[in-house]
């Protein structure tokens, strides 16, 4: 998904919808040209196509629909929505383009439970593409990046989050939930995730702790953690 959204960031949306110009193509031999108006959805950029905005979310709607709302109703759900923990404030900018009445569900949890629970599985710095990060200390970068997505969550507008301690300790609000999505889920505590954190409590040391809170105690007290 972030690949896709990705590609749609470098195709640049912002183009003014009142551009005029030339758009080249060829045709086996032959050069064909046409001038190009406002309403258009083509547009010129040196010898590539470039379209406007209508155009390019007419065409990821149709890409969605096709990758996850078919699969959803064949299934016999009317909506459908995505996972996903490498989504970043651009992810729900770029979808919010593409939906503008997407709805946006959070889900925080204490920056050293993550990183415990990153340092068991052995799990290394990633770009947007995938690519492996050669990071000298993987925790700090894991650490920073946990307070960047901390910050850009808590600014955006209209989305619900929701702490997972409280998820898991039966304190989320699901009426408040179900308000914001529209929907009328129901709190099975059965099914709920159960903290492990236990398990991996002393995976990392205290000083180290204690070093990473430091570094990302703003980010941490906005989400009223210790």
């Amino acid at each position: 998904l972030n690949h896709i959204l990705e590609a749609m960031r470098l195709m640049d949306m912002s183009l003014s919808p009142g551009v005029m110009g030339v758009l080249s193509g060829t045709n086996k031999s032959k050069v064909q040209k046409k001038i190009l108006k406002p309403e258009d959805d083509a547009r010129p950029h040196v010898a590539n196509m470039r379209f406007s905005v209508k155009h390019m979310q007419r065409s990821f709607q149709q890409l969605f629909a096709t990758l996850y709302a078919m699969p959803s109703s064949k299934f016999g759900f009317d909506t459908w929505g995505i996972t996903d923990h490498t989504a970043n404030r651009q992810t729900c900018d770029m979808l919010r383009m593409i939906y503008p009445d997407a709805k946006f569900v959070f889900v925080i949890r204490h920056p050293i439970d993550c990183l415990r629970q990153i340092k068991k599985i052995s799990m290394r710095p990633r770009d947007h593409w995938g690519r492996l990060l050669e990071e000298k200390s993987p925790l700090d970068w894991f650490a920073a990046n946990w307070a960047r997505l901390a910050d850009d969550f808590y600014e955006m507008p209209n989305t619900f989050s929701i702490r997972y301690e409280d998820m898991v300790s039966g304190k989320l609000d699901i009426a408040a939930l179900n308000q914001y999505l529209g929907a009328e889920l129901v709190l099975n505590p059965e099914k709920m995730p159960k903290s492990n954190s236990e398990e991996v409590l002393d995976n990392i040391s205290e000083p180290r702790i204690q070093k990473i809170k430091a570094n990302i105690h703003s980010q941490m007290a906005r989400w009223n953690y210790k």
